[in-house]
């Protein structure tokens, strides 16, 4: 498998504290201020976008642990 080349460690959503409606999202070196013209999502769309690193590597727990159960399951004849 191919190493992953993203935006390693922990990220973060949080408004700013000056602007409402304006979020930085990042981690590491990264930040990106996100806005959106509706304010009912900038929050959860921050919050998603933040936690992407954690979702792609609990993406790749799962496809190990599934090809992990494949190959200790017995064959089965049909």
């Amino acid at each position: 498998m191919k190493e992953f080349k993203g935006t390693k460690g922990k990220w973060l959503a949080e408004e700013s504290p000056v602007t409402k409606g304006f979020w930085s999202v990042g981690g590491g070196d990264t930040d990106i201020t996100y806005l959106t013209l509706n304010p009912d999502e900038v929050e959860a769309n921050a919050k998603l976008i933040a936690s992407a690193p954690e979702l792609l590597e609990l993406a790749f727990k799962f496809r190990a642990d599934l090809i992990n159960m494949l190959h200790q399951s017995p064959a089965r004849d049909n």
